[in-house]
């Protein structure tokens, strides 16, 4: 062992031996990918090409769309700040980079959509009380572990919604009002005896 140790071993005799491919169309049904489950699971949808929008471009797209998401926020609530709050909100920014990617990364045409819908719905309209009430509970129960709240607590949801809705409430006002608090232990204190003896 000793004399191997930190080598590379190269060779045929020492490579990981692959079972043969299977091709999609060999089910029984002939169907493709019939007989292979991983061909069968359900895949996610790329949602973002890093290269098809120069940085400027983007930061720019995304000023103007966090512009009119205040524009609308001012006009929907009335006030300034509700302005910033809603261009400053996440779901804002991934709004707007879901419709650029909608729109084939021509930033144009990405803001003539945003005209119709600067803000996506917030948090609140998304969930009910009830299913926000019993998030809280599961977050209580059982941390971060979304699995476990959408098996025992949400079934109806997807755990990747419990993910989003997480990170999306975690910054609202009820948040800080809902987090489990924990109790720090107190540092006990230990008396320290002397036991050497005093000669006298």
């Amino acid at each position: 062992m000793v004399s191997t140790q930190g080598e590379i071993r190269i060779g045929p005799s020492h490579q990981a031996r692959l079972p043969d491919y299977r091709s999609g169309g060999s089910g029984a049904s002939g169907a493709l990918g019939a007989g292979d489950p991983e061909l069968s699971k359900e895949r996610e949808e790329l949602r973002w090409l890093p290269a098809m929008a120069l940085d400027g471009d983007l930061l720019m797209y995304l000023r103007a769309a966090r512009s009119m998401a205040a524009f609308a926020g001012m006009c929907d609530g009335g006030s300034a700040d509700d302005g910033c709050v809603a261009a400053s909100r996440d779901d804002t920014t991934i709004n707007a980079l879901d419709v650029l990617h909608d729109s084939g990364y021509d930033p144009g045409k990405a803001l003539q959509a945003l005209v119709k819908c600067p803000v996506p719905k917030g948090i609140d309209k998304k969930w009910c009380e009830e299913e926000t009430k019993r998030f809280v509970k599961g977050l209580r129960q059982f941390g971060k572990n979304f699995f476990r709240i959408r098996k025992d607590l949400l079934p109806h949801k997807d755990t990747s919604e419990l993910v989003e809705f997480y990170y999306l409430w975690k910054k609202t006002p009820g948040a800080n009002n809902n987090r489990p608090h924990r109790r720090r232990r107190q540092g006990s204190l230990r008396r320290i005896r002397n036991t050497r003896q005093t000669r006298g």
